[in-house]
């Protein structure tokens, strides 16, 4: 299944302006961030349980229907990257 069918069949949304490796989406990429995506190491769009080791678009960081390394290295990278207050605040509001 790829991405888009998985956000169709289960009624996830993608948040428009976040910052890419910041999953938990608190508009700051840390080791939360870092740690969400480990724990789901492996999950992909066939994953349709609810739990927080269940796949979701947002830990998908490359966007490739999988959660794997590369996802873990896309949020390594962006460690400590913030969205500017403004974009931050909207978001959260």
């Amino acid at each position: 299944m790829q991405l888009a069918e998985w956000l169709e069949d289960t009624g996830e949304h993608l948040v428009a302006g976040d910052t890419t490796g910041d999953v938990n989406q608190n508009g700051s990429v840390l080791a939360d961030d870092f740690s969400g995506v480990k724990k789901r190491f492996f999950k992909d769009t066939s994953d349709l349980t609810a739990t927080d080791t269940s796949y979701s678009p947002l830990y998908d960081v490359t966007g490739d229907g999988t959660i794997l390394a590369n996802d873990f290295s896309e949020v390594k990278k962006r460690f400590f990257d913030t969205l500017p207050a403004a974009t931050a605040a909207a978001l959260l509001a």
